[in-house]
């Protein structure tokens, strides 16, 4: 049976249409697939679309502001970013099929220095630099240092339009990290 797509609910802004028509062509197309929805709890939240079928978990975010991000990774900890982000239903289905079909996961993001990073989202040091009123030879210094102030870090992944946490990782364990004595956000 071929694929029916409709229009793009993401850019209608119509986050709970485009989950339920994900979950709708994912058991058109695996019969006994097991769907589990979780709403939002705002108006402009993230939905989450659980996937069982042959044993094999995929995790579906949908996000208004993040697009589609989908996940498949046994080692995924709870919290973490989606593995892979897709702009429309069409694309981020194509991919959840391959994962079932092929029996693969998807791929975790790769770690990145500070430089990549700021590369990674187009933004240039003076760019950087005017953000938090330094010099671009500070925003250098930075990316080449081998140990950054949390607090310093903190301003800096703000100014790239991002948030920065810490998480302690143990065997049985992930605790979100809280420095100093501040109340959490």
């Amino acid at each position: 049976m071929a694929e029916t797509f409709g229009p793009s609910d993401m850019e209608n802004g119509d986050m709970e249409n485009s989950i339920l028509h994900l979950e709708s062509l994912l058991q058109t197309r695996f019969e006994g697939i097991k769907t589990t929805i979780d709403p939002p709890t705002n108006a402009d939240g993230t939905w989450w679309l659980d996937c069982m079928f042959s044993e094999r978990l995929v995790t579906v975010e949908l996000n208004p502001k993040l697009g589609i991000g989908v996940s498949s990774r046994e080692s995924a900890l709870f919290g973490e970013k989606s593995d892979e982000t897709f702009t429309n239903v069409e694309d981020a289905y194509r991919r959840i099929v391959r994962i079932y079909l092929s029996n693969t996961d998807t791929a975790a993001p790769r770690e990145l220095s500070l430089r990549e990073l700021r590369h990674s989202l187009n933004l240039s040091q003076v760019e950087m630099a005017a953000t938090l009123n330094v010099s671009q030879a500070s925003i250098s210094k930075l990316e080449n240092r081998d140990d950054v102030l949390v607090g310093t870090l903190k301003s800096l992944i703000a100014a790239m339009g991002g948030k920065l946490e810490i998480r302690a990782l143990f065997s049985d364990s992930v605790s979100k990290v809280r420095i100093g004595k501040s109340v959490p956000d």
